[in-house]
């Protein structure tokens, strides 16, 4: 298969992300993303796909194996945004691994986006052999693996890889190795099978500061977690130590229109 593809790329905290803007089938994808993620001059780490809306948003972005991603959210709004002449408001943004319309904030001027994000469902404690009981935040196509005070370790995370993939069914893992307000993660997706150790993670900052304000019971949570990448930043309300709402955001970047040949 050689053909031209039209893309923009991303660049929300270094978790580099390619859109790729034309429509391709379901059977040609996973060839272009292995394709476009091995352009070393961008160092990609994901690849979305753009399709048409189908529960009433803006825009749609279908990630690479179906599972959500925060960054990928807030770059594609602040795509929609630019082509429509948006220097300084709202869009809503529908993504893979989620039914729920997100809206993205975003201003040109000061180059930044923030989206919301899907309500994390629950904190579960889970033992994992040769690693102990660790926390597991489980949200909507993706569950996250928080490490505390450990080194990253590939062979540690390969098999808390395999557990978590035996005991649950979900999109994408990610392993979060954390420490105060520092976060090292690295994401599984299975249907692409890569295991990269990304720059940032929007829903690991999520899950990280759902995490962080178990303990809080109501009010509004402001975390800013440094990351290989950057800086995310995170905002969460919770009432009766119920999440009511939250967001993340921080600088972002894209590319013009380029077109690839894969």
């Amino acid at each position: 298969m050689i053909k031209d593809v039209h893309v923009v790329a991303a660049d929300p905290a270094g978790n580099i992300t390619i859109m790729v803007l034309d429509e391709i089938r379901q059977n040609e994808r996973l060839y272009i993303a292995t394709r476009l993620l091995g352009y070393p001059e961008w160092n990609a780490e994901q690849v979305g796909f753009v399709m048409p809306p189908v529960h009433g948003g803006m825009g749609r972005l279908e990630m690479m194996g179906g599972e959500f991603c925060g960054n990928a959210t807030r770059s594609y709004g602040y795509y929609l945004a630019a082509v429509r002449g948006i220097t300084e408001g709202s869009v809503t943004v529908e993504i893979s691994g989620t039914k729920a319309l997100l809206q993205v904030d975003v201003n040109m001027r000061a180059q930044t986006a923030w989206t919301q994000m899907p309500v994390p469902h629950k904190i579960e404690q889970v033992y994992l052999i040769d690693v102990g009981t660790v926390p597991v935040v489980h949200m909507d196509g993706i569950l996250h693996v928080i490490m505390e005070n450990t080194i990253p370790l590939d062979k540690m995370t390969q098999q808390i890889i395999k557990e978590i993939s035996q005991k649950y069914r979900t999109e994408a893992i990610g392993v979060l190795y954390v420490q105060q307000q520092s976060m090292h993660p690295v994401v599984y997706v299975k249907t692409t099978n890569t295991l990269v150790a990304e720059n940032s993670c929007g829903s690991g900052s999520i899950a990280y500061a759902y995490y962080l304000s178990r303990n809080v019971m109501t009010g509004e949570c402001h975390t800013e977690i440094e990351q290989p990448g950057g800086i995310i930043e995170t905002q969460m309300i919770k009432e009766a130590g119920v999440i009511k709402s939250c967001r993340m955001g921080g600088q972002i970047s894209i590319s013009d229109i380029l077109t690839v040949r894969v």
